[in-house]
């Protein structure tokens, strides 16, 4: 597309101020990385099925549609997981708290919570892996990974995603909008059921 801001539009019109900005990019990161939490434990129920299944001896037959759903689940979670911990040129958490930052520079409340999201940002071992990932293999494929991208299994990528680390930036990107707009942002959507997961990847 030339002129891609035609079709892909701005509401900004939409907003009255920069903190109505803020709220709904936060909102958008929370419930970006709620639904990054469900795919992965997506992943994992069908990865323990399929290994109980082989250990069962009832592998079930190869079906197209079974594998490129289950390899999906990768990319929805390490492109996913990019976005939102990209580095900082990018509309990323971490540019957010910046400009947060910015415009609640008298709020020590803000600051303190800002402190804390870098902090973990700077010793989290799982974001820089999560950025390597991508930046070899899923969004883009440099010409060091590019044999490599046919010998290695995709989904091996999701042994470095740590579900604790998950649920403790839900629980920071809350309490920064919290100390923003006085409430906390809560989940809204179910867990689906293991038997709901397993049911519609391994129906014959």
């Amino acid at each position: 597309m030339e002129d891609f801001p035609v079709y892909n539009q701005n509401f900004n019109n939409e907003l009255t101020n920069e903190n109505d900005f803020i709220s709904v990019h936060l909102n958008t990161l929370f419930f970006e990385l709620q639904d990054i939490y469900t795919a992965i434990f997506i992943f994992r129920v069908v990865d323990s099925e399929w290994d109980k299944k082989v250990r069962e001896k009832d592998v079930p037959n190869y079906s197209t549609v079974r594998t490129i759903l289950y390899e999906s689940l990768v990319y929805r979670v390490i492109l996913g997981l990019s976005k939102i911990f990209a580095n900082h040129k990018e509309y990323s958490f971490s540019k957010a708290t910046n400009q947060i930052e910015q415009i609640y520079k008298n709020n020590s409340e803000v600051k303190s919570t800002i402190n804390e999201i870098r902090q973990k940002i700077d010793s989290s071992p799982m974001i820089p892996i999560i950025r390597a990932f991508r930046d070899k293999f899923f969004a883009h494929l440099d010409k060091e990974s590019a044999m490599s991208y046919f010998r290695i299994d995709p989904t091996s990528a999701m042994k470095y995603i740590d579900c604790d680390e998950i649920e403790e930036w839900l629980l920071l990107i809350s309490k920064l909008y919290k100390t923003c707009f006085g409430t906390g942002l809560t989940r809204k959507s179910q867990m689906p059921s293991k038997d709901d997961i397993i049911y519609t990847f391994f129906w014959r």
